[in-house]
């Protein structure tokens, strides 16, 4: 199954994960570069990153965001 994007969240949906994620600085800047809807490959030249350390990062992130947005949320798997 293939993950909703994050820029598909609101501003404040957006703000609501980073303020209450207790996420990590790179998190935070990966969450921000997803939410503007930035490739893969563009988020990790320009973090320095490799690709399994990204991957990695946005599993965290995209589990975090569902369970702080609950079970309605765009982020959601369609079964």
């Amino acid at each position: 199954m293939k993950r909703k994007k994050l820029s598909l969240l609101t501003l404040p949906e957006i703000e609501l994960v980073r303020s209450q994620g207790n996420l990590t600085e790179t998190q935070e800047k990966i969450l921000l570069m997803l939410s503007r809807d930035n490739s893969d490959l563009y988020i990790m030249t320009s973090l320095y990153i490799s690709n399994r350390r990204l991957y990695d990062e946005k599993r965290i992130i995209y589990d975090k965001a569902r369970r702080l947005l609950g079970e309605n949320n765009p982020l959601e798997y369609k079964r």
